[in-house]
């Protein structure tokens, strides 16, 4: 540490203007005295590195690649042709006859030749074809490039002020802490401190990890007695982990997972020691397959062939293991014949047919019923397995098939339990007939009227009574009745 007295490389500073005979002066503050810098804080240029074009990229010219020269080609006039002139060119009377001019003509046209002793003359036509070609593109030339750095922030000191000699030194303790990389994201530091009295050296170890050492600004010091290797904090890689690491390594399918009707095994050899270069046979005695997986990338089974052997090494040591994977027949999944197989027919009631509800939730098993249930009659439920290395209890794989009735309503009822289905209320039991009282009928005799003179006299009276007839008349009309009455019910109890 140093002391530092900051003074103004000019105290004051005149600038006369003369302006008419008038002088102006400009006084600069001095920064205040006794300031103590330490040692300032660097930070390296900051750039990036860009690509700079020499040359831009380009193609030569195309080429012409003739494909077939120019020629003569002779047609000839074909049989039908019978006139002593040609035929019109073209048409269809002439036919490709060769390429090239046989005859030394030279020029195109129609021209004949004569058949000697014939009397025939054969017409032909001479044509000239240009040479035909193609288009080579031309030889491409890529950009020619170089890398360049450059510089977006220069170099530059930080000063930092500090305590003067004369001050007791603040004690600081450095702290530190990063966040460990993972399966999805880079590591970072989260904790460097303190901010002040402390900056920190970086050492890059040229193998992804780095050393930060806090280093003590002027006027701070550590505690009493802190161990300066607790300034020096490894930190190792903290690019995010790769997929195919021991930590995120996602092992291969379980043994029992069943993929196209195979299945991975992993073995481990223990049939004895054998070098890296004569490793044993897949097919030797020796091999001990594994129940579980292997949690290592180095045994990833999409990285080996199956039924060929591979070493791994023990780190650095030279030796190491035989291991093999291999494909072998999934074994069959038993399924369990549904319950619905044998589940029974709902019965019928007096006023209800029969009932079977089918469902078809079962786990590798499909089941259809023939024809649709729509009531009472005759039906086949069938139940198909459904998978790969799939089969019944018994060790069978065809369909199961079952026939099933559904009756109608039976229409019998019941009268012994009221609260039971079809109850029908049974009719009163027999008693003692009503009492019915027939009619009684009195026979009156006829009146007899006969005519009688009439003979006007007085009233005869009773000598006791002094009455003239007419109540004895009524008392014995009275006793006729009674009589009758008792006739009546002498009857009706014979009857009876």
């Amino acid at each position: 540490m140093f002391r530092r007295t900051i003074i103004a490389a000019m105290a004051s500073l005149a600038l006369v203007v003369a302006t008419g005979g008038t002088a102006l002066a400009c006084v600069v503050d001095t920064p205040p005295d006794d300031v103590c810098y330490g040692t300032p804080i660097h930070h390296d240029e900051e750039g990036h590195t860009a690509t700079i074009v020499d040359q831009e990229a380009y193609d030569d010219d195309p080429t012409w690649v003739e494909d077939e020269a120019a020629h003569w080609q002779r047609y000839s006039a074909n049989g039908s042709w019978k006139n002593d002139y040609a035929p019109d060119f073209p048409s269809d009377y002439w036919q490709p006859n060769v390429k090239g001019d046989p005859h030394g003509i030279g020029h195109a046209g129609a021209y004949d030749v004569s058949n000697e002793h014939s009397g025939n003359v054969d017409w032909f036509y001479l044509e000239w074809v240009d040479a035909t070609g193609h288009e080579e593109p031309g030889e491409h030339h890529d950009a020619v490039t170089h890398e360049e750095w450059v510089v977006d922030v220069e170099a530059w000191d930080e000063p930092v002020i500090v305590p003067c000699d004369d001050d007791e030194p603040i004690v600081v303790t450095p702290t530190f802490h990063y966040v460990e990389p993972t399966c999805f994201a880079d590591g970072f530091i989260d904790v460097q401190g303190p901010a002040e009295g402390i900056h920190w050296d970086v050492a890059d170890n040229l193998d992804g990890t780095f050393v930060y050492t806090a280093v003590l600004d002027p006027g701070f010091a550590f505690p009493e007695g802190f161990n300066l290797d607790d300034a020096n904090f490894y930190v190792p890689s903290l690019a995010q982990l790769a997929e195919d690491s021991d930590e995120c390594y996602t092992p291969p399918p379980p043994p029992e997972v069943c993929e196209d009707g195979q299945v991975a095994i992993w073995h481990t050899w223990t049939g004895g020691p054998r070098t890296e270069d004569q490793g044993p046979a897949a097919d030797e005695d020796g091999w001990n397959a594994n129940s579980g997986n292997p949690q290592s990338a180095n045994h990833r089974f999409s990285d080996h062939t199956a039924g060929v052997p591979y070493f791994v090494s023990n780190g650095n040591s030279g030796n190491g293991d035989w291991f093999l994977w291999t494909l072998e027949d999934c074994p069959s999944t038993v399924v369990p014949v549904p319950a619905l197989f044998s589940a029974p027919v709902g019965a019928p009631t007096c006023d209800q047919a029969g009932s079977f509800l089918v469902t078809n939730n079962f786990p590798n098993v499909n089941v259809t019923v023939s024809p649709a249930i729509t009531g009472p009659g005759t039906y086949t439920l069938t139940f198909t397995l459904v998978g790969e290395n799939v089969e019944w209890p018994d060790g069978t794989t065809a369909p199961k098939v079952r026939v099933i009735t559904i009756d109608p309503a039976t229409g019998v009822t019941q009268s012994t339990n009221a609260a039971a289905p079809c109850y029908l209320a049974p009719p009163p039991p027999p008693g003692n007939p009503p009492v019915v009282t027939p009619p009684v009928t009195i026979l009156v005799p006829p009146t007899v009227t006969r005519a009688t003179p009439v003979v006007v006299r007085q009233p005869a009276r009773l000598a006791s009574t002094g009455s003239d007839g007419t109540l004895a008349l009524g008392v014995l009309a009275g006793l006729l009745i009674l009589a009758g009455g008792s006739a009546a019910t002498v009857v009706r109890r014979r009857r009876g």
